[in-house]
């Protein structure tokens, strides 16, 4: 009766110890680092087994009746490491012997020493045993180290083994089971919250590692970001200065050889030489011109100037403009709407846009159809539509009956310095900015500029833009 009542304080102790390590964890040890964490709990299992034997029960000759096991028996059920769990057996052993120095005490510390080896095998086991639960655990825990226990005490113990094994055994050992059960039923929730906590730290280490590295890559994106801001304006600049102090003595070539193809002489070969000289420098004043363009389009300084626009003032200047070139080329030219519209077409088709941007767009999307074209026409038509968005749309379409572009191709030549072919600018010229430039120039207009086209059967250029102007800017876009 006396063991059972001191067994009684034994777990009083243990689940006194328990709550005030579980409030000390969550209050203190919380801030301490993992290693801190583990190192001072292993004490405290450690410390816990001392206390049971301080208060234990003296039979006399030096022995002592505890329940000394239970923390490692705990331990058992929270760590996954097999060294802590003989650590603990250990260490309990050898406070055995600040209770004497005597053959018990020897008996004590051995036996808790083989304890501590019987709970690293276990612990070994349940870790290959992954889906154990926590019941489980407990069971093959407080049955074994309980079992080994009582063999260890009835072999090593200084109380005879018959006398153990008939009169002390039979009360400590189920004593010991069931106490020892209703301690790791009642720290179940502790275990839960050290699990939980662990859990949490975990993931707020990994939070913390995926914070720093995000917040490392958004600098480093962000310093390319400005290099590559500080590059590109470093290219629109030289692009811009090197453009202007090109124009300046390419004009002068060209006013010279229009002056010398226009001037009186019987020499065909000079007058041959300088429409030569004249024809390349407005080729060259063309690219210097979609040069710094594209430039200023890059570094977002191209004006642009919404006003309204007659549509049908600009059909008509294109008309005039590409008739020649279609006429000394064999080719069809159809406008339409023609001049002769009605007021009431003539109306659909007003629009709210930049009226140099809008020309510059048709110019190039002209041109490209008379260069790729050798045989049939071209057709430049406008029209009133319904957008997606139910707003008014003015569609203008150029259509010819050129070497069209494969199906593969038809968003590669908006590239710059891309064309349908690699090798096509041999035969037909040009560097490949003129559609590059305008698809540009339609995006800062709110619209947008469509292709359709098949190999060896034209193609469609389309241009949307919205009827009235999106925004009211009028500054640079």
């Amino acid at each position: 009766m006396e063991i059972f009542k001191v067994y009684l304080v034994n777990i009083s102790i243990l689940t006194t110890f328990a709550y005030l390590f579980n409030l000390a964890y969550n209050l203190i040890f919380s801030k301490l680092s993992r290693a801190s964490k583990y190192g001072l709990s292993v004490l405290i299992f450690i410390l816990a087994g001392w206390l049971t034997m301080y208060f234990g029960f003296d039979v006399g000759n030096g022995a002592k009746f505890d329940l000394r096991v239970v923390p490692l028996i705990f331990g058992l059920v929270v760590y996954s490491n097999p060294v802590t769990l003989f650590l603990i057996g250990l260490c309990i052993g050898l406070l055995r012997l600040t209770f004497g120095l005597d053959y018990a005490a020897w008996a004590g510390t051995l036996n808790l020493t083989l304890l501590g080896i019987v709970a690293a095998l276990l612990c070994a086991w349940f870790r290959r045993r992954k889906t154990f639960s926590y019941l489980r655990k407990s069971v093959f825990a407080v049955l074994v180290i309980n079992i080994v226990n009582t063999i260890d005490i009835s072999l090593f113990g200084k109380i005879p083994p018959h006398h153990y094994l008939n009169e002390i055994a039979p009360i400590t050992f189920p004593t010991g089971v069931i106490l020892s059960f209703f301690f790791l039923i009642m720290i179940r929730d502790f275990q839960k919250n050290q699990s939980r906590m662990e859990q949490l730290s975990r993931t707020n280490r990994l939070l913390h590692v995926r914070t720093r590295d995000l917040n490392q890559a958004k600098n480093e994106l962000e310093q390319k970001a400005t290099q590559l801001e500080t590059a590109s304006r470093y290219k629109s600049e030289f692009l811009a200065n090197m453009s202007h102090e090109i124009k300046t003595p390419l004009n002068s070539i060209m006013i010279l050889s229009e002056m010398q193809a226009e001037s009186d002489t019987s020499d065909e070969d000079r007058h041959r030489y300088a429409h030569l000289i004249l024809q390349s420098g407005r080729e060259l004043l063309t690219l210097v011109n979609d040069i710094l363009d594209l430039s200023k389009v890059e570094a977002g300084k191209l004006d642009i100037v919404l006003q309204p626009i007659d549509t049908n003032e600009v059909l008509r200047y294109m008309e005039e403009q590409f008739m020649p070139i279609a006429e000394s080329k064999g080719l069809t030219f159809v406008v339409s709407p023609s001049a002769e519209q009605t007021a009431e077409t003539a109306a659909q088709l007003k629009l709210e846009s930049d009226p140099m941007r809008l020309n510059q767009i048709l110019r190039n999307l002209l041109s490209n159809a008379f260069k790729f074209t050798e045989k049939g026409g071209i057709e430049l038509s406008a029209s009133a539509v319904k957008g997606d968005d139910g707003r008014e749309e003015i569609l203008f379409e150029v259509r010819d009956t050129g070497v069209g572009i494969e199906a593969d191709k038809l968003e590669a030549i908006f590239e710059v310095f891309r064309q349908e072919d690699g090798s096509i600018n041999r035969k037909y010229g040009g560097a490949g900015l003129g559609l590059a430039i305008s698809r540009q120039l339609a995006e800062l207009l709110r619209g947008h500029l469509e292709l359709s086209s098949e190999k060896g059967a034209g193609s469609c250029f389309t241009l949307r833009l919205p009827a009235q102007a999106a925004c009211t800017e009028r500054g640079n876009s």
